[in-house]
This record gives structure tokens, sequence and C-alpha cells, in this order.
């Protein structure tokens, strides 16, 4: 059966379980910032705590992050906050031609919910690959370890987008070790491209995924890589992301909205 472990933090002269520094890199700032409705104005901060492990057993090998089906935006569980949307390169705020906004709809995936956002991308010549997401920060981190895949139910309309638009998930674990010291704007993650037909317009169809965790890798443009590889970052996970990358060109704009259900592991 697979156990979610929790890594809960408290501030501490002293500690006998597991102690870990814990950094809130601009990438997590901006998606907090996101998820709490407020403007991407946070700085870099360093946290310094200790942090007590705790096993959580999900009962029947299956941990639920959210069905969606209370018809809110809070997950069904206490260790990962409310779902929120953001752009990326750059964030939300800093180009108004790039927006992004989410909430529950119906119907689901054979169900009453689900969740999605509708974004618009705007790619500006200093920044790469503008793209969005639906985001849940886990609060304290999350150990997947334990369990094999992550499981979803996807729809995605890639709207004007390009056909070399593609979606992926990223598990962000920005406390876990780096082969070299970390810099100010540095952040680590997990990703995995999710092999979802790219089918213009408004009728592309629900797909369901069981991705294995061990198919999650570093993606090779974070040069900085991870000092104890791909099981570090899943032992400490801080966010579970559904993103989607526009692959646009310079001054091109594009839209779409991407739409996620029944998001578990097992």
């Amino acid at each position: 059966m697979g156990r979610a472990r929790a890594i809960v933090g408290k501030y501490c002269m002293e500690c006998s379980v597991v102690t870990a520094p814990r950094r809130l890199t601009r990438r997590r700032a901006a998606i907090a910032a996101r998820l709490r409705g407020i403007g991407f104005l946070l700085p870099t901060l360093a946290l310094q705590a200790c942090f007590d492990v705790h096993q959580v057993d999900p009962g029947s090998g299956r941990f639920v992050i959210d069905d969606f089906e209370d018809g809110d935006l809070l997950p069904k569980t206490p260790l990962f906050q409310r779902w929120g949307c953001y752009t990326f390169n750059p964030a939300v705020g800093i180009d108004p031609a790039q927006t992004a906004h989410c909430d529950v709809e119906r119907p689901g995936y054979k169900s009453a919910y689900a969740l999605s956002a509708s974004f618009m991308l705007h790619q500006r010549p200093v920044y790469n690959n503008a793209g969005a997401a639906l985001s849940t920060i886990a609060d304290p981190m999350v150990d997947l370890n334990g369990y094999k895949n992550i499981v979803f139910s996807l729809k995605v309309d890639f709207g004007n987008l390009p056909s070399a638009s593609y979606a992926f998930i990223a598990l962000d674990c920005n406390s876990v070790a780096a082969e070299k010291q970390k810099a100010a704007l540095d952040y680590f993650q997990l990703t995995n491209e999710v092999n979802y037909p790219i089918v213009i317009g408004p009728t592309d169809p629900w797909a369901p995924f069981h991705i294995p965790l061990s198919e999650f890798t570093q993606p090779d443009w974070q040069k900085n890589r991870l000092a104890d590889g791909p099981k570090a970052c899943l032992a400490a996970v801080d966010s579970v992301n559904f993103e989607i990358n526009g692959q646009l060109a310079v001054g091109q704009s594009g839209s779409g909205v991407i739409h996620i259900d029944d998001v578990y592991l097992e």
C-alpha cells in the first residue's frame, strides 16, 4: 500500500527526526501569489526550518489529491492548498496580454465537476516558452516515493496555439539539494510531457492518463542538477502543476483552455 508522507516544518533549536532547509524560490513565490490572488511582487525568500516526518495512510493504496466533486477549488486532502492558475515566461501581471482564469466547471470527465483554466499567452522577446498552468501547492511538502503512478484525466483546447504546443506535468521540489550552490532564481522540478493528441478547436476529448512516477525526469534546461536524483525530488514535492507550453514565436499570441479531473496517486 502506498503512503504519502508530509514533511511538517517547525522552527526549533534542535531536531531529532529530520532537518532540511526550505527555500521559497521566485517560481514558487509566483505560484503562491497567484493562488492567494495577489500580484507577483514577492522577493526570493530563504527559510531555515526543521521538519518532522509524518506518514498519512490514504487507504486502498490510493492518495486522492482532488476529484472536484465538492464543486470548489479546495483539494480533497489537507496536504494540498487551493487550486489556482498562472502564466509563466512571464508571470501574470508583467504582460497584460498574458492572462489565466480558472474555476470548477460542469460537467467533468464522467462526473459532475472538473477544473479548467482559460489562458491567453503572448511571447515576449526576453522570455522563452510562454505557458500557463493549473497548480496546487503542497504545504507541508509531500513524499510521493511510496506510489508508482500519477493518475488524472485531461482535456485541452489548444485554440489558436501552434501545433507544436504540448501539455506536461511538473512536480516542483525546491528544498532538495543540488550539485552546485543554488542561485536566487533557481527552481527544481521533475517533468513529464503528456502525450495528448493535438486537435485544434474546442472538441478535444477527455483522455485518462496513468503516468509512472519513474518516468519523471529533471528537465535538461536546469543546468544545476539534483544532487541525489529524482527520488530525492519525489520525497519533497512542494507543488503539482499541469502546464501548457505554447511554443509561440516572438510577438505571437495564442489562447486555449486546459481541463483536469480525478487527480490521484496509486
